[in-house]
């Protein structure tokens, strides 16, 4: 019964995710917002050189997501969740994100904390100075459990990188204590508190920002 109820959840929330969708291509959009649909490897091709002063991501982590426990089953990873694609996608955003972005540039880029040394090479060969270790999203709500019955894990990884002289506005700890969205409209959602604070430390109104992994937008 209670597997019945996750699948006809989801099936409820794909919905209403594509009716969001479809609300939004027949609206007027006067925010400043653009959505761009399409894989973000071949949409970054096409952007503007030079036109943003900063890259906020949430790319796939790599860890098979789309095939475990509650998260598959919730809103479903709609997309692949292999170690393949996001090694791919996170090197294109550097790459291409080192041309897209102003000299004076910041960088966050959510991630999984075993994959986040790899992602520190990539990032500094194609020019970003990378912050040694990850900043820390903590969850005080909830988490999940990676071994059931042992620890429950209540935080995430982001890796933070910059070009040039741009300063945050303000220091700050390295560890961000958001609570977790509980009703979601996509498995990997993130707070809006959290994404409003890293875009307040680092940015300034009017600025463009490149989202090249949107997820529920």
């Amino acid at each position: 019964r209670r597997a019945a109820v996750a699948v006809a959840k989801k099936k409820l929330e794909q919905n209403l995710t594509a009716t969001l969708g479809e609300f939004l291509d027949d609206s007027e959009d006067n925010s400043g917002h653009e959505i761009i649909q399409g894989d973000c490897r071949e949409v970054m091709l096409d952007l503007e050189i030079g036109s943003f002063a900063g890259i906020i991501c949430d790319p796939p982590y790599g860890i098979d997501a789309d095939s475990f426990g509650e998260q598959a089953m919730k809103t479903g990873h709609q997309y692949s969740d292999t170690k393949e694609l996001a090694y791919d996608i996170v090197s294109s955003v550097f790459k291409q994100g080192s041309l897209l972005c102003t000299s004076d540039a910041h960088l966050y880029l959510f991630c999984d904390l075993r994959y986040f040394e790899d992602f520190r090479r990539l990032g500094e060969a194609e020019g970003w100075r990378v912050f040694n270790t990850p900043l820390i999203w903590h969850k005080p709500n909830l988490g999940h459990a990676p071994w059931p019955g042992f620890f429950g894990r209540r935080y995430e990884c982001i890796l933070f990188a910059c070009r040039g002289a741009r300063a945050l506005q303000k220091s700050r700890s390295d560890v961000f204590e958001f609570p977790a969205e509980t009703n979601k409209l996509h498995a990997a959602q993130k707070p809006v508190g959290l994404l409003k604070e890293l875009l307040s430390l680092s940015f300034f109104p009017g600025e463009r920002i490149l989202d090249v992994c949107a997820g529920s937008g």
